[in-house]
């Protein structure tokens, strides 16, 4: 074998589980936002309920204020449904099984270690991240993912799942209400 064919093919194999990664983190999400608009559901017929409720006795005090009580109640329930929404994606991210956490590290790493990083990771990937030779710095508190330091100190880029988790929900954030509660 030619050396440019041993590359070819390692970039083919790569190619292949980034695929594979990316398909199954697609049908996660999707599994995930299924379980969530499920929940959801429930949660808001019973809002939903509540929030007639208190229209109804409202009423007889003062329109204008029942309407506005009942915006206020109406967001601050889409608040509470965003925050179930992100904590339960936090759980699922931090129950990822092993093997595929430790493909991802491993692939974090590769991607954006150096041989001479230090690494800061969750206690339970210590282990897995001493095992590939590379310098353990600490461990810190992460639901996932790793904190690279440049050999000097001097820069640090993190990659906690938990960081990952932050900048696409908040990116999509627009994109997370309308879907679960139909706006535009």
């Amino acid at each position: 074998m030619t050396l440019t064919r041993v590359i070819n093919e390692i970039i083919a194999r790569g190619k292949a589980e980034a695929e594979t990664i990316h398909r199954q983190s697609v049908e996660e999400k999707q599994r995930i936002m299924q379980d969530a608009k499920e929940k959801i559901e429930e949660y808001r017929t019973e809002k939903e309920r509540e929030t007639r409720n208190l229209i109804v006795r409202m009423r007889t005090q003062e329109i204008s204020s029942a309407e506005l009580e009942a915006k206020r109640m109406h967001l601050s329930m889409e608040k509470e449904i965003l925050e179930m929404v992100y904590e339960e994606a936090k759980k699922k991210i931090a129950s990822l099984p092993k093997e595929k956490d430790e493909a991802l590290l491993e692939e974090l790493l590769r991607a954006h270690g150096s041989p001479n990083s230090r690494v800061y990771c969750a206690k339970k990937n210590e282990n897995f991240v001493r095992s590939l030779g590379i310098q353990f710095a600490g461990a810190i508190i992460c639901i996932g993912g790793v904190v690279i330091e440049s050999g000097d100190c001097t820069t640090r880029m993190d990659l906690t799942y938990d960081t990952f988790l932050k900048e696409v929900y908040e990116k999509n954030m627009k994109d997370i209400a309308q879907s679960l509660f139909g706006r535009k």
